[in-house]
C-alpha cells in the first residue's frame, strides 16, 4: 500500500474526532506542535533521504569538499564574530577522543556548523556563545551572549502503527 495508509489516515481523523484533545495537525514543523499527525520524512526511490544521500553522493567529487570520519567537534575558532575554523579530536570511541589532543582546521570562505540537536547548541555554548551567566558558571569566556542557546529543546513523540 502506497504511503501514507489508509489506517494511519483514519487513525490521525479519529483522534481529531474523539474527545481526547488531540487535534489534527498538518503541519508539526510549524507554529503549533501539538496534535495527530502523519509522519513527515524525506523519501526518494523507497529510500529514506538522508544528508549524506541528499546532498554528498552529489558533491563527493568536487576538489574543495573533504569529508573525514571520527572527527569529534568541540568548538568553533571565531574572531572577530566570524567562525574561521573548529577544534577537533580524532577517535573511534570517546575513551580515543579523550586521549587525543585538540586539533584545529580552518575554513577557506565560511564554517557551516550542522551537528544536530543537541550537537549544535554543545559547540556554540562550548565555543562561548549563548547566555553570559550561564557560560560564565562553567568557566566559559562568552563571546556571544545569546540567551537561547541551548533551551526550548523538545522531544517529538510519536507512536507509530504497527499492524497486518
Amino acid at each position: 500500500e502506497k504511503q501514507p495508509s489508509s489506517i494511519s489516515k483514519l487513525f490521525v481523523k479519529a483522534c481529531d474526532q474523539a474527545d481526547v484533545g488531540l487535534p489534527e495537525n498538518l503541519d508539526y514543523n510549524g507554529i503549533n506542535q501539538e496534535g495527530a499527525s502523519l509522519l513527515q520524512t524525506n523519501v526518494w526511490g523507497g529510500r529514506r533521504c538522508n544528508t549524506e544521500f541528499a546532498f554528498l553522493q552529489k558533491l563527493k567529487k568536487k576538489p574543495n569538499l573533504y569529508v573525514a570520519i571520527n572527527i569529534h567537534v568541540s568548538k568553533l575558532i571565531v574572531k572577530n564574530n566570524k567562525a574561521l575554523g573548529v577544534v577537533y579530536r580524532v577517535g573511534k570511541t570517546m575513551d580515543e577522543v579523550r586521549n587525543n589532543t585538540d586539533q584545529q582546521v580552518f575554513a577557506s570562505e565560511e564554517v557551516i556548523l550542522s551537528a544536530g540537536a543537541i550537537g549544535t547548541p554543545w559547540i556554540l555554548l562550548n565555543s562561548g556563545i549563548g547566555p553570559r551567566d550561564e557560560l560564565e558558571k562553567l568557566g566559559i569566556d562568552c563571546i556571544n551572549d545569546l540567551p537561547g542557546v541551548g533551551k526550548n529543546l523538545q522531544d517529538h513523540l510519536m507512536y507509530p502503527l504497527c499492524y497486518k
